[in-house]
């Protein structure tokens, strides 16, 4: 019989060295997490105020669906996009939105939540997907620098369907990492075939949120394959479990992504929003094309666009840059260990990747600046180079000794707190919020003047809504339907009057017995009603002085006491 081999003794001293520090990350990681939440919840009502109207509108399909199964457009339970009035959108943001409907109802909070879950959530991703390529050093770096990112706290306190794309992004390639699929896998450890397949659904099913993700997470996974084909090659070949794995997530990543393919070449519709804003021009000729895309390409790694001012319109610009400034020389630190360590390390191979892709969302379509919501997929690589960065530099004060981490220790934490509370109190403070063309431009006083108006509305035979002034160029009937608490199945049953303008903007001049002042026939309707001694109660939505009223019933006044909305009633 042969002679069974004594099994190794484990080392206590390895044991209780490692279960502390394993403790220590978690809780670490736990405390991130909890700032973070905190940073992206404070004042969350008030910061943006009102409602921007692209998020009125996914709030508003997503109430439509709820209670109708079909979204505001009619259409039952759409896939590929949703046909919103002045455009086509996709849906999976709306969809995510459903559930903290269920639960909260239409409102601003529910509008905001699911981005600042998934905003949190990314924050963990982050940190596995830079533990598994480099160090748990690196992950705790990439996650802190995401927690107080102002980009991201801003983007996740928006309600825009651009506010999932972090999620969207580091969500799967986390998955891919964890289920330890090539490029994404380090060293022996197992890789099974039924994550790897869930890994790969992920992120095809993450192509059909915004239109950013769709382009930068195929573009991105087929070139982090492609520079590191050999190591890929090598794991794939090494065992059938790896094959079986890669194959697997394939197939996953397919089965999503092949139907959104074929909708695009079978279905102009679902890019038409992309041809309308095409930085191509036909006309300016190839070399000078080529010389805009090249300078838009640059222009998002310059100083003006990443510390100093950001995207400079209006409704995404916030105080500061997209990232703050302590974060340079963490940045700069990086990008030479990626550049150093680009022969020999996938890991470092896949960070550049993720460089060189950043903007490739925002390259070929118009916009004042670099557009900080197409770009958001690649800016998290930013954050992953300076993490990078962050954990060499760490890892050279550990080898000066306690004092040297003490001091450099003290110094970030300064520094950081400085700058993350100087932009706190800016954008969450008076200054910001109460600026003329934030409380306009998110339609805060639409809002509120819809919010006093809604347990009268019954009362009403008709209201007559102002269209000057708001920030929703001829799309208030969004913003009100989400003001009023619109009932979805009246909306669809209710009489509308639509109308054109340019080539693709449809919008709503009425809906049941709400007007709108732009609309072609609205002062039709005033004569007919005046003409007929109608005794209709009526009630007018309007700037000060407009149409020639007098004496309102009730005024939304700005900040400033200055009135900005009347609401007067009376008959016709």
């Amino acid at each position: 019989m042969a002679e069974s081999k004594p099994k190794p003794v484990p080392d206590p001293s390895q044991e209780s060295s490692s279960r502390p520090r394993n403790h220590a990350v978690v809780v670490g990681l736990a405390v991130i997490v909890g700032v973070a939440a905190v940073l992206r919840l404070a004042n969350l009502g008030a910061a943006p105020p009102g409602i921007h109207v692209d998020s009125a509108a996914n709030a508003w399909n997503a109430n439509c669906l709820l209670h109708t199964g079909v979204d505001f457009r009619g259409d039952s339970w759409p896939l590929f996009y949703s046909r919103s009035f002045g455009g086509n959108r996709t849906v999976l943001h709306t969809y995510l939105t459903i559930p903290f409907q269920l639960v909260g109802g239409m409102n601003v909070w529910t509008t905001r939540l699911p981005n600042i879950v998934g905003g949190i959530a990314g924050i963990v991703f982050i940190f596995i997907i830079a533990s598994k390529l480099f160090d748990t050093a690196t992950g705790v770096a990439a996650a802190v620098f995401l927690a107080l990112n102002p980009w991201h706290i801003f983007l996740s306190r928006w309600g825009h369907e651009a506010g999932s794309a972090p999620m969207l992004i580091l969500g799967p390639i986390a998955l891919l990492a964890l289920a330890n699929v090539p490029p994404f896998c380090r060293g022996d450890a197992p890789c099974r075939a039924g994550p790897a397949f869930a890994a790969g659904l992920a992120a095809g099913a993450a192509c059909y949120g915004y239109y950013a993700v769709r382009i930068f997470l195929p573009a991105a996974l087929i070139l982090c394959c492609l520079v590191n084909w050999r190591p890929c090659r090598d794991a794939i070949a090494s065992s059938k479990q790896r094959k079986v794995a890669f194959l697997s997530g394939v197939v996953g990543l397919a089965i999503p992504v092949l139907p959104l393919v074929w909708k695009h070449i079978t279905d102009p519709a679902i890019s038409q929003r992309g041809k309308e804003v095409i930085l191509w021009q036909s006309s300016a000729g190839a070399v000078a094309n080529v010389q805009a895309i090249v300078s838009r390409y640059f222009s998002h790694f310059g100083p003006d666009f990443l510390f100093v001012r950001g995207d400079t319109f209006f409704l995404h610009s916030f105080p500061g840059g997209v990232c703050h400034w302590y974060v340079l020389p963490f940045l700069a630190t990086g990008l030479w260990c990626i550049i150093r360590e680009l022969r020999r390390s996938p890991a470092a191979r896949i960070v550049g990747v993720w460089l060189v892709l950043y903007p490739v969302a925002d390259c070929f379509t118009q916009h004042e600046s670099a557009h900080a919501l197409r770009s958001i997929p690649g800016m998290l690589g930013i954050l992953l180079t300076a993490a990078v960065g962050a954990a060499w530099i760490a890892r050279r004060c550990v080898q000066n000794g306690r004092g040297t981490v003490y001091a450099a220790s003290a110094i970030c934490a300064i520094v950081m707190g400085l700058s993350s509370a100087h932009f706190l109190q800016q954008f969450l403070g008076a200054g910001f919020n109460q600026r003329s063309d934030i409380y306009h431009g998110y339609n805060t006083d639409l809002l509120d003047a819809c919010r006093w108006l809604r347990p009268y509305l019954d009362e009403c035979d008709a209201v007559f809504v102002t269209e000057k002034g708001t920030g929703t160029a001829r799309r208030n009937f969004i913003i009100t339907a989400f003001g009023f608490q619109y009932d979805p199945k009246q909306w669809l049953a209710d009489g509308k009057e639509l109308f054109e303008k340019g080539q693709r903007d449809i919008f709503v001049a009425r809906y049941g017995k709400i007007h709108f002042l732009d609309g072609p026939t609205i002062y039709d309707t005033l004569s007919d009603m005046r003409s007929n001694s109608s005794k209709e109660r009526v009630v007018f939505v309007v700037r000060p002085g407009e149409l020639q009223l007098r004496k309102p019933v009730h005024e939304i006044r700005n900040a400033e006491g200055k009135p900005v909305i009347w609401i007067c009633k009376g008959t016709i």
